[in-house]
């Protein structure tokens, strides 16, 4: 059980970085928006996490399967 706590233990820290801005992008500035790309199932629980925790964030998230959100990314889909 040790290893889960550490393992959860940086990924808090981690997200903690990026919403303080710690953490940078490769352009070397904040990140401000998150692209997921998932196949099929591999999408949903994103999507339901992120639909019932938005509320409390200013980043925009992208989603959908990879054509749908190449799609969008171009401004050309859904």
């Amino acid at each position: 059980m040790s290893q889960v706590h550490a393992v959860l233990d940086r990924m808090s820290d981690f997200a903690e970085r990026v919403r303080d801005g710690t953490w940078k992008g490769h352009t070397g500035k904040r990140i401000r928006n998150v692209v997921n790309i998932g196949i099929g199932g591999s999408d949903l629980g994103p999507v339901m996490a992120y639909e019932a925790l938005r509320h409390y964030t200013d980043r925009a998230m992208t989603f959908g399967s990879f054509p749908t959100s190449m799609a969008r990314l171009r401004g050309s889909g859904p």
